[in-house]
């Protein structure tokens, strides 16, 4: 999507609830550094770094945009919003009130930019023991909401520059002659690769009303999980 931002690069926003590890996040892709202390973000906080994709011989520069979760006034937010190519929502495992919120985030990022493409980001995933929230609660908001599920720690670096290398995939699939899928998905996995139950989407069985029972089984058990 180098439509959005220019052609030298993209405008990516990070969303969700205060004291999430939005922050954290950025500052863990861009330095490789991490800090156990949380200092609230006011306003907008910016970070720049390019993203080779090998695979498609190109580099995707992301502006990455982390806006204050607490913020309240919705034309702030526009602001913040304004020509972005995709939005990370971002919840954490051990806050259950920053996971019941991203809808109500996903439908503020909708209002201003449309349906861009978006990624849902279970953050603090070191902390699994002492979750707040299901993760079979979580699967299940991703299949209802149609966003792929990465699981990040930034604490120990675990899934994050995974998540911003496939950010970067979006990017490039959404521009003219893409191959992204409707729901923001890279083709593959819109065809159902690496997705959680897209095991048995590939198979059938002998009798063909057992096959479609099979396939609509699936399908209601779709999930990109990273």
């Amino acid at each position: 999507m180098l439509k959005r931002g220019g052609l030298n690069g993209v405008k990516v926003i990070v969303i969700g609830d205060g004291n999430v590890g939005k922050s954290s996040l950025l500052r863990r892709f861009v330095t490789g550094t991490f800090s156990n202390q949380y200092n609230r973000t006011v306003g907008v906080e910016y970070m720049e770094k390019s993203v080779c994709l090998r695979q498609r011989s190109t580099t995707v520069n992301l502006f990455l945009w982390d806006t204050a979760g607490q913020e309240t006034v919705s034309s702030v937010k526009d602001i913040y919003y304004l020509d972005a190519a995709v939005a990370i929502l971002v919840f954490s495992t051990d806050s259950s009130e920053s996971f019941a919120r991203i809808e109500m985030w996903k439908r503020c990022v909708e209002r201003v930019c449309g349906s861009i493409p978006m990624v849902l980001c279970q953050t603090k995933f070191d902390l699994a023991r002492q979750a707040a929230v299901v993760a079979e609660e979580v699967e299940k908001l991703a299949v209802k909401l149609q966003l792929p599920l990465f699981r990040v720690s930034t604490k120990d670096g675990f899934n994050v520059t995974q998540l911003f290398e496939y950010v970067a995939a979006m990017c490039v699939s959404e521009a003219p002659g893409g191959e992204c899928g409707p729901s923001g998905k890279l083709k593959s996995e819109a065809d159902g690769n690496g997705s959680t139950g897209a095991g048995n989407a590939g198979k059938s069985s002998k009798s063909g009303g057992a096959g479609k029972k099979s396939s609509k089984k699936s399908k209601k058990k779709k999930c990109s999980v990273m």
